[in-house]
């Protein structure tokens, strides 16, 4: 696998599932945050 290929793969593979996983982390935060409040 060539650099260009690997940065490519890595923007398109690895980013994506990243962002997923913050947004994933961030929605139990804050569900946890609001079952405290409940």
């Amino acid at each position: 696998m060539n650099s260009n290929a690997k940065s490519n793969y890595l923007q398109n593979g690895l980013k994506p599932f990243i962002l997923d996983l913050k947004s994933n982390v961030l929605n139990l935060t804050s569900i946890q945050y609001v079952e405290k409040l409940l």
